[in-house]
C-alpha cells in the first residue's frame, strides 16, 4: 500500500516536482524541506533503506526472543569465555556459532549451504541497516561484502552448472549497491529472514517435555489456568496457544495437552 502510494505521487510529481510538492505539502499540512530534489533513482533507494531498516528490526527481534524460548537460553546469554557472546559479534553469528557448539552436525556447510548463503545476504543488509543509521560508517565494509555475495553467485552458479551443489528453494540473488536498492532488494531481504528463521527453529526444536516445562508453568501460564476446571475450555484454549506458540502438529498438541494442566494446576515449590 505504502509503496503504491509513493509511486502514484512521484508520477505526478515528474511535471513540476517543486511546486506540486508544495501544494500537497500545504493540502495534507506536513512540512517537507522542498530544497531536496531526489531523482527517482534516489528516492527509490531511500525508500528501500528505509523498507529493510524495518526488516532488520524484526528480526533481531525474532532473534532475540528465539533465544529467550529456548530452555537453555538464560545459559547462552550469561555463558563465559569462548562460548560468550562477543561484544561487537551480531546476534545471527552468535546463534549460528553457538548452535555449532552445541550440536556440530546441525548445520552442514554443504547441505545447508543456501543458509549459510541467507546468512551471507543478512550480514549484507545489517552493513546496510548500520551504514543508513549512521552515515558515512560501513562504506568500505558494504563494498567489500556485496563483492563477496557475487563471487559467491559466480561460485553457486558455477556448481549448478555443474550439478555439483544442492538443490535450492530461491535463486541466489546478489543484493544491489546501498544507493542503488530497489524495492526487490527489500522482497529478497523478507524472504531470506524467513528462510533463516525456519531453519533456526529446526535446528533449535527442543524436546516437547522440557518446552512445555520452560515456557509454561503456574507462574507463567498466560491464563490458561482461569479454565482448569472446565476441560473442554482448557483443551481449547492450550490448542489455540500451542498453535500461536510453536505451530504443534495434531500429534504434539494431544500429547502436550495433559503435560500442560500438570504443569498449570502445579502450585509454587
Amino acid at each position: 500500500m505504502n509503496e503504491l502510494a509513493v509511486r502514484s505521487l512521484m508520477s505526478r510529481l515528474k511535471s513540476d516536482p517543486r511546486n506540486l510538492l508544495q501544494v500537497e505539502s500545504s493540502k495534507h499540512q506536513i512540512r517537507v524541506d522542498h530544497s531536496i530534489a531526489l531523482t527517482d533513482g534516489e528516492f527509490a533507494a531511500r525508500r528501500a533503506q528505509f523498507y529493510v531498516l524495518s526488516v532488520y528490526q524484526q528480526a533481531e527481534l525474532f532473534f532475540a526472543d528465539l533465544v529467550d524460548d529456548l530452555p537453555q537460553g538464560l545459559i547462552w546469554k550469561s555463558a563465559s569465555g569462548k562460548a560468550a557472546r562477543g561484544k561487537e559479534e551480531p546476534q545471527l553469528d552468535w546463534i549460528v556459532r553457538t548452535i555449532k557448539i552445541e550440536k556440530p552436525d546441525e548445520l552442514d556447510k554443504e547441505r545447508d549451504a543456501e543458509f549459510f548463503d541467507d546468512v551471507c545476504i543478512f550480514s549484507y543488509f545489517r552493513l546496510v541497516r548500520n551504514a543508513f543509521m549512521h552515515e558515512g560508517k560501513e562504506t568500505r565494509a558494504l563494498g567489500a561484502a556485496r563483492d563477496a555475495l557475487v563471487k559467491l553467485h559466480r561460485q553457486r552458479s558455477e556448481e549448478l552448472g555443474a550439478a555439483k551443489g544442492n538443490a535450492r528453494e530461491r535463486d541466489f540473488i546478489v543484493p544491489n549497491a546501498y544507493s542503488e536498492l530497489q524495492f526487490s532488494d527489500f522482497i529478497l531481504f523478507t524472504r531470506v529472514v524467513k528462510s533463516i528463521a525456519r531453519r533456526l527453529c529446526r535446528a533449535l526444536k527442543p524436546e516437547l517435555d522440557s518446552l512445555l516445562e520452560h515456557r509454561y508453568s503456574y507462574d507463567n501460564h498466560y491464563g490458561l489456568r482461569k479454565y482448569l476446571n472446565r476441560e473442554d475450555r482448557f483443551e481449547s484454549a492450550c490448542r489455540t496457544r500451542l498453535s500461536i506458540d510453536y505451530n504443534l502438529t495434531e500429534a504434539e498438541i494431544s500429547y502436550s495437552i495433559p503435560k500442560l494442566k500438570k504443569l498449570v494446576a502445579a502450585k509454587r515449590p
